[in-house]
């Protein structure tokens, strides 16, 4: 997995704090290549499974596909419950700072 530069996770923050919070279209458009990765092969590989008649490993995939979007649903409501208070703790003024400053090495 990458790592997210500074600068994109700040300006990211940013966003969501003028959006007043966490909003679902925003997550999703943040999201969009995973969920692109995740609505394409796991179908893919579902239709796999099921014409070949391996229905376990059907069942296994779709449980791990069900499982994957309860995860992110899950973190999705809990961001947006605790939105207000870590809004209220963050200093947005070093925020911007990062979100303007240059990639350090």
């Amino acid at each position: 997995m990458k790592k997210i530069p500074d600068k994109k996770l700040a300006r990211t923050l940013l966003q969501t704090h003028e959006q007043g919070g966490y909003k679902v279209l925003p997550f999703l458009r943040t999201n969009a290549k995973g969920y692109l990765f995740v609505g394409i092969y796991f179908p893919l590989i579902m239709a796999f499974f099921a014409f070949t008649g391996c229905w376990d490993s059907f069942g296994y995939m779709a449980f791990f596909l069900v499982g994957i979007l309860l995860r992110d649903v899950s973190w999705f409501i809990g961001m947006r419950r605790s939105w207000p208070f870590v809004s209220k703790i963050i200093n947005w003024d070093e925020v911007k700072k990062i979100s303007n400053d240059e990639p350090s090495a």
